[in-house]
């Protein structure tokens, strides 16, 4: 069955991981999340509860893995372009810098015609930010001089790694159960320059870790021209739930 153009579909590939981040609010929260974990689920707008069946939805939809019959094994990496426009009290500025963005890889099996058991790993957050502000003097006789400047700089992101299983009871029905690990660190690298008091400067540096167990649940009723699913991922410290339902509607014939 065909959904995109083939065109669609090989521009995807090309470039499966092109985002604009959230910048500063994210960076100090819990990162910016990766919008597609591969080409697939980006061109489907980041969709948690269908897809194409591909062997990453063990980390979205478990339940999705059996769509597609046999063995099968998907890769992706790219890059993650970051965009900023801040107004300071030296106008508006815009910075730009390219951090990692997607990167994922996963296999399944189907050990019996009932079911499909799958493995996979990806990067579900990125937390990366540059950013730098400065302070003119507003008072004559320097007035528009630089007296300060404020620096942030933040490295790191959250991953996962997951295993599971795809069931399919009856002919209506696939549910999904996969379980592992969301793992990751963040780095913040804060400086403050005192252009008139060198003696003020200050570098703070701090971060968190995180590994905690996480499981993902799903449940997918293939019909004849579509395709219903509902998926469920745990949260942890520093991601958040998510509970996702959607449907996917076939055209044409292969």
């Amino acid at each position: 069955m065909k959904i995109f153009s083939n065109m669609t579909f090989l521009l995807l590939l090309l470039f499966p991981g092109i985002v604009l981040a959230f910048g500063y609010a994210d960076a100090h929260g819990n990162g910016s999340p990766i919008p597609g974990l591969n080409a697939v689920s980006l061109g489907l707008g980041g969709a948690r509860a269908i897809g194409f069946g591909d062997a990453l939805s063990i980390l979205t939809n478990p339940a999705e893995i059996y769509r597609i019959p046999g063995t099968s094994l998907t890769m992706s990496i790219g890059p993650a372009v970051l965009i900023e426009t801040v107004e300071d009290s030296t106008g508006r500025n815009s910075s730009n810098w390219i951090a990692l963005g997607n990167l994922s890889a996963a296999v399944k099996f189907q050990p019996s015609s009932r079911l499909a058991i799958g493995a996979g790993i990806a990067r579900l957050t990125d937390s990366s930010y540059e950013g730098m502000y400065h302070v003119r003097d507003e008072t004559p006789p320097d007035y528009g001089e630089i007296i300060e400047t404020m620096e942030l700089s933040v490295t790191g992101g959250l991953y996962e790694s997951a295993a599971g299983f795809s069931w399919r009871p009856v002919t209506w029905m696939n549910i999904g159960l996969s379980g592992g690990l969301r793992f990751g660190q963040v780095d913040y690298d804060s400086t403050y320059l005192d252009r008139r008091d060198p003696e003020n400067d200050t570098l703070v540096s701090w971060g968190w870790t995180e590994n905690e167990f996480c499981w993902h649940a799903g449940l997918v009723i293939p019909l004849s021209l579509t395709s219903l699913g509902v998926s469920w991922a745990s949260p942890s410290e520093h991601y958040d739930g998510r509970i996702a339902a959607g449907a996917i509607l076939y055209t044409g014939e292969l």
